[in-house]
């Protein structure tokens, strides 16, 4: 049996909030499928194999047809197209807003149907310029995997850009039971575009109304990581505004990422005019134009992402990588002299990170780290056992701190506080037993000891379909971290206790309020379940306790509940985590 001691801390320091943010990266299923209300794949046509758009049927003198950065389908004369819209769901009694972008040379009747029912016609003739049309479409049944289709009559020829289905209560094109998670999880910040997406992202696109923004692909990367489950293309479903009311629904401060290594120095410096700047700037009166007055209170900004892996001249020399910052950098400062910058620093590249840091370090507010167990570009990749998750602070977190920290010393950087802005056990995997563990150790570690390691704070990667929110076509539900999270949660900002005897366990504790003590303890032991038994001068033996468990299982986790007096003893059970509430009155 374990026997905690929870006392008053000697250092009496409080739980860091800034510890607790989020990255809002686009990739792979945490917007497509995730956050974003979006049902049509491929909808811009952009993708495309043998010469037909990918996850698309065409019948009829359809051919398609792709200049720079957009495509279209090119009718000659009727034709017609659908989509089987897998893993989707439309919803009984729910409204759906459909939308689409065409140009055309002739006179056309256009039908939308969905499974072969008529959603709506419309008449279009000659125009010079793309016409959008909009339907409304409300579901009198349930429909599993629907088929969207549209049906072109006519004579002469059509060019087809966008077609577009939405949840018909989505707010800003995003799913209001995902938002509602998030904002249920209060995230200190979120960090967007990325993340490598940030590399790619053409912010000023974004001002283009939805249905003409061109589309997003990622040819700066190798592989298919980043946007594998939309045809390794995103159809630009978030911009800038779009992020920020984002930001202002579950009441997180924004961070946004300049691109370095391939966007225009000029299209950075711009974007920070456009957030920051007054009316007597270009982009700032722009956005006011657009309709939000004030400046937006993005007031971190990350100088690229990872330059020493993927900035190619950036990434073989560093210097070359300084001399880019600090021509950003100077712009940026006289657009907004108190931002804050974070810059790259690699532990495991000391050669290229000395380099940059030793010309460009005197910019640096912060110091951008990552961390991951294992992911699928490590040589560990599935290869991970359950010996190396219990121990993944001992043997792989400190030890990379211990070389963040000696490298920064060596850098004459030791000053600069660390920013741990992506972090987890892996990514582009969803939440799992072995996720949680892992996640809810490195999580209890920086509630104990970031201030020790000049961790001034820290954004989780990712919780979209990859930890902490699970999203399908029906709801948007906990996935096993998302729990945990919550009550990690419960002691942000929070005065920190000291916890020992925990052999059996990795703990962190904190007061909740001068009633209310929260113990957090992760059961590392895989194996077996143990007894626990809490004492404290703080509270008496018949103290209130309210015991809740995650209690993990292959299928799916189960929640336990216990209510009893501190004096008695519990079992925790092998792999959870569990948040012990003490009543002190």
């Amino acid at each position: 049996m374990a026997v905690l001691h929870i006392s008053n801390s000697s250092c009496n320091h409080v739980i860091e909030p800034d510890l607790f943010g989020f990255n809002m990266e686009v990739t792979r299923q945490t917007f497509w499928h995730g956050l974003s209300a979006q049902i049509l794949a491929n909808r811009k046509f952009f993708a495309a194999e043998g010469g037909f758009p990918c996850a698309w049927k065409t019948i009829g003198d359809i051919h398609w047809r792709q200049e720079k950065e957009r495509a279209f389908l090119d009718f000659n004369n009727s034709g017609e197209i659908y989509q089987i819209c897998q893993d989707t769901s439309l919803n009984e009694g729910e409204v759906y807003q459909l939308s689409i972008l065409l140009k055309t040379q002739g006179d056309f009747e256009i039908t939308v149907m969905i499974n072969d029912k008529i959603c709506g016609r419309h008449m279009v003739s000659s125009s010079d310029q793309a016409e959008e049309l909009q339907f409304l479409a409300e579901m009198k049944t349930e429909l599993s995997d629907p088929v969207f289709g549209l049906k072109v009559q006519g004579s002469g020829n059509l060019q087809l850009y966008a077609v577009s289905m939405f949840q018909g209560n989505h707010y800003f094109g995003m799913r209001r039971d995902v938002l509602e998670k998030l904002k249920a999880l209060a995230p200190s910040a979120l960090r967007f575009p990325g993340g490598c997406y940030a590399e790619c992202y053409p912010w000023k696109n974004g001002l283009l109304p939805l249905n003409h923004r061109p589309v997003i692909h990622t040819d700066l990367y190798q592989g298919d990581f980043l946007l594998r489950n939309t045809f390794l293309q995103d159809c630009f479903e978030m911009n800038i505004d779009e992020f920020m009311r984002l930001c202002d629904y579950v009441g997180a401060k924004p961070e946004l990422t300049l691109p370095l290594i391939r966007q225009p120095i000029q299209d950075s410096i711009d974007l920070v005019e456009y957030c920051r700047g007054g009316s007597d700037t270009r982009w700032g009166a722009l956005r006011i134009e657009r309709g939000h007055p004030e400046p937006y209170p993005v007031k971190e900004w990350y100088i690229g992402n990872e330059i020493y892996y993927f900035g190619g001249k950036l990434a073989e020399h560093g210097c070359l990588a300084a001399e880019k910052t600090i021509q950003l950098a100077e712009e940026i400062k006289k657009i907004d002299s108190e931002c804050r910058l974070v810059l790259g620093f690699c532990p495991h590249n000391p050669e290229w990170s000395r380099a940059y840091l030793s010309k460009a370090g005197y910019l640096a507010d912060k110091l951008s780290i990552h961390f991951y167990q294992t992911n699928e570009m490590d040589k560990n990749y599935r290869q991970v056992t359950d010996e190396m998750r219990s121990r993944v602070l001992e043997d792989f977190f400190i030890p990379e701190l211990h070389r963040a920290k000696k490298l920064a010393e060596e850098i004459g950087c030791s000053h600069i506080p660390f920013s741990l802005d992506e972090w987890g056990y892996s990514w582009g995997e969803m939440g799992s037993p072995e996720s949680m563990l892992v996640d809810s150790l490195l999580m209890a570690f920086l509630e104990n000891h970031a201030k020790e390691w000049n961790i001034e704070k820290a954004l989780y990667f990712h919780p979209i379909n990859e930890g902490m929110i699970l999203v399908n076509a029906h709801k948007a539900e906990w996935d096993y971290f998302g729990i945990a999270f919550q009550m990690f949660s419960a002691l942000r900002g929070k005065e920190k206790l000291d916890i020992t005897g925990q052999d059996l366990f990795y703990a962190v504790a904190g007061k909740i309020d001068q009633n209310r003590i929260g113990a957090i303890l992760v059961a590392h032991n895989l194996q077996d379940d143990c007894t626990v038994r809490f004492e404290s001068d703080l509270f008496s033996q018949s103290s209130a306790i309210r015991l809740f468990q995650i209690v993990p299982n292959r299928e799916r986790y189960c929640i336990s509940k216990t209510e009893s007096s501190v004096g008695e003893t519990f079992t925790i059970h092998a792999g959870a985590v569990a948040f012990a509430e003490i009543i002190t009155e």
